[in-house]
């Protein structure tokens, strides 16, 4: 039986929202392929997408469902007589020439997802997108930076920013393009249809800001690694003893306690999730743990 623990939360002026701009210089990946110009993305006739399901193994969710929405929410909180469209045109015109920021469609969702590998090996992936007016808008930016682009399927835009993994596409769901930069070329690989073609498309939740993160596939490929913390944690103990017997024993008995209640901590434990919904300048978040047993303390 799973149990639930919630706690809600409402914030007003004392909301702060930073803004972080997206301005970095690419880096040309080694490729022999010739560089994509904006062009010849734009005149290519490309396939109608099809949708993609989701990979075994997603343990996050996260969707920020409009940033635009939520930077006016945060001003109108701060009584700032500003609105957002003023202050994206005003960032729009201090970045520098060429910034692949100039093409980002901040009234489109910012998505977040975390994949244990599909491929056996215990290894997490994860992947995040934005929005983008257009692949030629972008593709035109990266080029004017210098950035060496390869295509691949379906006519996405693979290239190396700022030494992490990343691609532009035609997506599915809100806006037809995003940009997708991955934890390495491997997860880019195995996530970017998944990402473009897949998670926009599924319903979460009505809230501002959603996550949802699953503990099952994470216990399914550490589990027996957590459970044997407790002999690990005997050993490890053993390092800092002084020869002082009831300091010893104390050391010790406090290491495997706490490597025991982590262990059935991992065993009870499922998730979290929570949403965030912004409302006339006030934040209301809801966060709740979900468990499946009573054994560990802490639960």
């Amino acid at each position: 039986m799973t149990r639930s623990m919630s706690l809600r939360v409402a914030c007003g002026a004392s909301c702060l929202f930073v803004l972080v701009g997206c301005g970095k210089a690419a880096t040309p990946v080694a490729s022999s392929t010739p560089q994509v110009e904006a062009a010849g993305v734009a005149e290519k006739k490309l396939p109608p997408l099809t949708p993609v399901g989701a990979p075994a193994g997603v343990f996050l969710r996260l969707r920020i469902a409009d940033p635009e929405k939520l930077i006016g929410g945060g001003f109108e909180s701060a009584s700032i007589p500003l609105d957002p469209e003023t202050v994206l045109e005003f960032f729009d015109d201090v970045i520098e020439q060429g910034s692949v920021a100039r093409a980002i469609d901040w009234s489109k969702p910012i998505e977040l997802v975390g994949v244990q590998s599909p491929r056996g090996r215990k290894e997490l992936m994860g992947a995040v997108s934005i929005g983008v007016t257009s692949v030629p808008d972008a593709v035109r930016e990266l080029a004017a930076i210098g950035a060496r682009i390869e295509e691949g399927p379906d006519g996405v835009q693979y290239f190396t920013w700022e030494e992490e993994a990343c691609a532009v596409g035609r997506s599915l769901g809100p806006g037809s393009a995003r940009l997708v930069c991955a934890s390495d070329q491997d997860a880019l690989v195995a996530l970017a249809p998944y990402v473009l073609r897949g998670f926009p498309l599924e319903t979460l939740s009505p809230a501002d800001i959603y996550f949802d993160f699953d503990y099952r596939p994470i216990r399914e490929a550490y589990g027996r690694q957590i459970r044997s913390l407790k002999l690990l944690a005997s050993v490890g103990a053993r390092q800092f003893h002084i020869d002082e017997p009831r300091f010893d024993r104390a050391l010790t008995d406090l290491a495997v306690g706490a490597a025991e209640e982590l262990g059935e901590l991992s065993e009870d434990f499922e998730g979290a999730r929570g949403t965030l919904v912004e409302e006339k300048g006030s934040f209301h978040a809801e966060f709740a743990l979900r468990f499946r047993g009573d054994a560990s303390w802490t639960t």
